[in-house]
């Protein structure tokens, strides 16, 4: 079976603190560390030590050449990851003394991925194969459609799409009521989050169909 994983390859800064830093507040952290992270690296690698045949494909930037070397160490194919303008996708991770962990994440790199670089790696790869995703990269939609006209087949952890519109549902009814009360400063801000749950939902829309397939 071959794999090819479009997925996130984020730089993870790790701060232990005594607690999480508070607004206005400076604190000093315990100690810090810097990792190869993002849940798409960390799948390839699972998959390569499992015996899969794995291509990762996404983006880094020029500071994030350790991830390609971590995939490549654990055998995973990394024809497919390649350096783009701008920052590596990074996250700032605070770790309390309870083990309680806060986590502020930028795309960056994984923010990218276009349609002509979906199509290219999906060219090098036939019907039957997997295609991987996380939801954490750019051209999610594009890349399911592409994956079911070719016969591929498509796995892929929704969960942070599931958590994401339960949020914007949240913010949305939010919204709303600040603009029933004359307290909304930017109406447009109502369009902008309806349209962004309907993105979400077609993304889920569309798993399910590919798994029906």
């Amino acid at each position: 079976m071959n794999v090819v994983n479009f997925g996130s390859l984020n730089i993870d800064h790790v701060y232990a603190v005594d607690h999480f830093c508070r607004a206005g507040e400076t604190i000093h952290t315990k100690s810090y560390t810097q990792n190869a992270g993002g849940k798409g690296l960390n799948q390839s690698v699972a998959l390569a030590r499992a015996g899969v045949e794995t291509w990762h494909a996404g983006l880094i930037g020029p500071e994030g050449h350790f991830l390609k070397e971590t995939l490549d160490r654990a055998g995973v194919h990394t024809r497919f990851v390649e350096e783009s303008a701008g920052s590596t996708g990074h996250a700032i991770i605070q770790v309390d003394s309870t083990g309680q962990n806060s986590i502020l994440l930028h795309d960056g790199a994984n923010g990218r991925l276009t349609p002509d670089f979906v199509t290219a790696v999906l060219d090098q790869f036939s019907a039957g194969d997997t295609v991987l995703l996380q939801n954490e990269t750019s051209c999610v939609e594009e890349i399911i459609h592409q994956a079911a006209r070719r016969g591929m087949r498509t796995a892929m952890n929704a969960a942070p799409a599931n958590e994401k519109l339960v949020g914007l549902k949240k913010d949305l009814f939010y919204l709303r009521m600040q603009h029933a009360t004359n307290q909304l400063d930017n109406p447009v801000k109502i369009r902008e989050t309806k349209h962004d749950i309907a993105r979400v939902k077609t993304v889920l829309a569309e798993l399910a169909a590919s798994d029906k397939q």
